[in-house]
């Protein structure tokens, strides 16, 4: 029987056609599926959508427990699950081999900047203490930290942190921006906030006093000591 505390431990954000839905830590990994069906069919009724996208936070899921989940949500309650975002801690706890092998596909340093090419997957971190300049993508799942700015050339759809020595400059650049969440300098912005115009767009995201700022093109000069890229 499906506990109601659990059901309404998951909140729900709607975007065009689409809903978020943020799963509370106090639910159960045994009762992730009924929850989740309980919450879009009792939300299912007060509005239309088809589409689904979850946000498991930091729960210890693997990629074949997140298979399943999304199986079992979109047999019973006739949607699209769109995304499945997991960041867990016993899939971060193998990504120190993980990076390597990242990093043996080609990479270099030069004045503080690391340039990767290749794809950060599910479960991997590249951190740097210093900008990153990625020339593949990130996957929903995986993590990318930096001291300073990060640029990825191709899409972005998991987590994206800059800025983490505290410089205001930092600015996170995407050629596809769909990511679960990005932040810089520890002011945030998450999925649900992206003007739906924008995902999969090449879009620049800087920082603006205690606000996230989103541009579609690189249209401003970075100032000294950022990342540039040119076109």
């Amino acid at each position: 029987m499906l506990d109601r505390s659990a059901e309404n431990n998951i909140s729900v954000e709607e975007g065009n056609g689409c809903c978020v839905l943020r799963v509370g830590e106090r639910i159960l990994k045994r009762s992730l599926g009924t929850a989740i069906c309980a919450r879009i069919s009792g939300h299912k009724g007060k509005s239309r959508f088809t589409d689904v996208s979850i946000d498991l936070l930091d729960r210890n899921l693997g990629a074949d427990e997140v298979e399943k989940l999304k199986k079992y949500v979109q047999d019973h309650c006739k949607v699209t699950v769109r995304h499945i975002y997991s960041n867990t801690a016993d899939i971060s706890r193998k990504s120190s081999v993980e990076t390597q092998n990242i990093a043996a596909e080609g990479w270099s340093e030069s004045n503080n900047t690391l340039y990767m090419r290749s794809t950060v997957r599910c479960g991997q971190i590249l951190s740097h203490a210093g900008s990153i300049v990625l020339a593949g993508g990130l996957n929903a799942g995986g993590l990318i930290e930096a001291a300073q700015s990060i640029v990825v050339l191709g899409e972005l759809c998991g987590e994206a942190r800059a800025g983490l020595s505290g410089g205001i400059n930092s600015f996170i650049f995407a050629g596809a921006f769909s990511p679960v969440k990005v932040s810089i300098g520890g002011v945030s912005l998450t999925y649900s906030r992206i003007p739906e115009r924008m995902l999969g767009s090449n879009v620049i995201c800087s920082r603006h006093q205690n606000e996230l700022i989103l541009k579609e093109r690189f249209v401003e000069t970075p100032a000294k000591g950022c990342v540039s890229v040119g076109y």
